[in-house]
């Protein structure tokens, strides 16, 4: 499965929120805590994430990540990921951290995203805090593959909720959290 997304500063949440709320459906709100792993050898990453779901805090949802990332740029110099994704859910990380260790990994980064959740037809929409970074839209759909024709339709779909949120191009981010964390760290 292929993920097409794009995300997108906000700099008015309240508004956002009240603009999303005129066409989507509200799923709930979520915690995501999630731990980079890197082998130092290979520079592969895995992530394993918790959810904790508002509705119920004492479930824990643990998902195992490994993602081939791509950034495609457009004509007009809008981006969106296209991230080749393989998951699965665990009980209990601390099996696989150890195993993780014997194989060379290491934990690269810890993030956090304090995320609500819509959805609209076939997008997933997430309206994130991530900190220290600010606020961020996440637009998602999921593909079954990643020909040029179906990235062009879905970056569309995209870029049209983006409209409906009233937020501009400009303000897409092209850049991943890690790499926007890791520029902020090293600012400060």
């Amino acid at each position: 499965m292929y993920e097409i997304e794009l995300k997108a500063h906000v700099y008015d949440k309240p508004n956002t929120i009240k603009k999303i709320n005129t066409f989507a459906t509200y799923l709930g709100d979520c915690h995501k805590k999630d731990t980079y792993w890197i082998n130092q050898t290979t520079n592969q990453q895995i992530r394993i994430r918790c959810i904790l779901y508002e509705k119920n805090r004492e479930s824990k949802t643990y998902i195992v990540t490994y993602k081939q990332k791509q950034i495609k740029n457009s004509e007009d110099g809008s981006t969106c990921e296209v991230n080749k994704e393989h998951e699965f859910t665990i009980n209990n990380p601390n099996s696989l951290e150890e195993f993780l260790k014997d194989a060379g990994f290491a934990i690269l980064r810890k993030k956090e995203k304090i995320t609500s959740q819509w959805e609209y037809q076939n997008t997933l929409l997430e309206l994130c805090t991530v900190p220290p970074l600010g606020d961020f839209l996440e637009l998602e759909i999921i593909a079954k593959d990643n020909a040029e024709s179906t990235v062009t339709k879905a970056k569309e779909e995209l870029l049209n909720i983006l409209t409906k949120c009233e937020i501009e191009k400009k303000h897409i981010e092209p850049k991943y959290y890690n790499q926007m964390i890791q520029e902020y760290i090293e600012l400060n």
